[in-house]
């Protein structure tokens, strides 16, 4: 028991049982009287008028039952004291988890009424009441969660059905059409390819969504190149970033990492990929490295809208999709920056955004 925290009620117990110890001697100086005194005096009284008995008959009866049984009556006397007195403290403490028990319950209420125990509990009602507020908190929170998450479902289940119809139709057509040129063959095909390849991404989203917050994150570690990474993943995005007239300029050392490379790929392309979609036409795209000491921070930055405060707080929360990535071009659920985070966070590490004056940089900071 932490004295600190429960002084208030061992002191309480401390001051009933000396109140108890009181109680026993008063008792034990009064059973003294039985044995000399007045009482004494008086049972001899009692059993000469009770009893047509002289003094010295009288006297003898009460030595007999009285005076020679003097240890056993105290003995009597103290163990029936202990008893009651040890009672008396074990129906006190019972009492408290008697309160305690009838309050836990509130824990789990829908009530927003705080729980109130006793004085000597303060320390228990406090926990009791942080618990409640922590347990409501987390419902809210589970409930918002569960709600964008439906919502996302529906956005995701809106969004798949529009490559699904360009796709129907292309085809439609291209079955339809008896006479058609190779060239125009060809353009349909390809839109055709854009679309299965727009819907296969919707449908890995789907899949996150199901995968997500359903098991930790396990890293599988192994030594690469950082450096050499990063360029490998801007070469791949590389017909992203023509698409808009965009260069991507990559500015790192070599750096060999111990990380999980396969995820930490995923957390790079991902934001890339953004910096491409969201970023100015005719703008560049930069990835620099820097190390430190202790840590390697990366920063991704496009040319772009400015992020308003609420939608950097909200860049990698669960299931917030930005209102410009609504659009049939960009669709996609914004899954991927709350995945990354998670792997960032998984290496122990962090990630941050920040917009000033159409510049938008992410930073990624790792331990070495």
């Amino acid at each position: 028991m932490n004295n600190g925290k429960f002084s208030m009620l061992k002191k309480k117990l401390l001051v009933d049982l000396l109140k108890y110890i009181i109680v026993t001697a008063v008792g034990l100086v009064l059973l003294s009287s039985l044995f000399s005194g007045k009482i004494a005096d008086g049972i001899l009284e009692l059993l000469q008028y009770q009893f047509p008995l002289d003094y010295d008959s009288a006297f003898m009866i009460y030595h007999i039952s009285i005076r020679q049984n003097k240890m056993l009556i105290i003995s009597i006397f103290m163990l029936v004291a202990i008893y009651f007195i040890f009672r008396k403290l074990i129906n006190t403490v019972m009492t408290y988890f008697d309160e305690i028990d009838n309050n836990l319950n509130e824990v789990v209420s829908d009530s927003d009424v705080l729980t109130e125990l006793s004085p000597e509990l303060a320390s228990i009602e406090m926990k009791i009441n942080q618990s409640k507020q922590l347990l409501k908190s987390r419902e809210l929170a589970l409930k918002d969660s569960e709600m964008k998450k439906n919502d996302l479902v529906v956005y995701l289940a809106h969004d798949i059905k529009t490559p699904l119809t360009s796709i129907i139709g292309y085809l439609s057509f291209l079955v339809e059409t008896n006479e058609i040129d190779e060239e125009t063959r060809q353009k349909y095909l390809k839109l055709v390819l854009t679309k299965a390849n727009d819907l296969e991404g919707l449908i890995n989203e789907f899949f996150d969504i199901t995968r997500f917050n359903m098991q930790d994150i396990v890293l599988t570690k192994q030594r690469f190149n950082l450096g050499t990474m990063l360029q490998q993943i801007c070469d791949e995005r590389h017909l992203d970033a023509r698409e808009k007239n965009q260069k991507i300029l990559v500015d790192s050392p070599d750096i060999e990492m111990v990380a999980d490379a396969e995820k930490l790929a995923r957390v790079f392309n991902n934001i890339i990929k953004n910096a491409c979609l969201y970023g100015e036409a005719d703008s560049p795209i930069s990835v620099m490295v820097k190390e430190t000491a202790l840590s390697v921070e990366i920063e991704i930055a496009n040319q772009g809208d400015t992020l308003t405060e609420e939608a950097m707080s909200e860049m990698f929360d669960k299931f917030i999709r930005l209102n410009r990535a609504r659009t049939t071009q960009n669709a996609g659920s914004g899954l991927g920056l709350a995945i990354a985070k998670d792997i960032v966070n998984a290496h122990n590490g962090d990630i941050t955004v920040h917009s000033n004056r159409g510049l938008t940089t992410f930073k990624i900071v790792l331990p070495k």
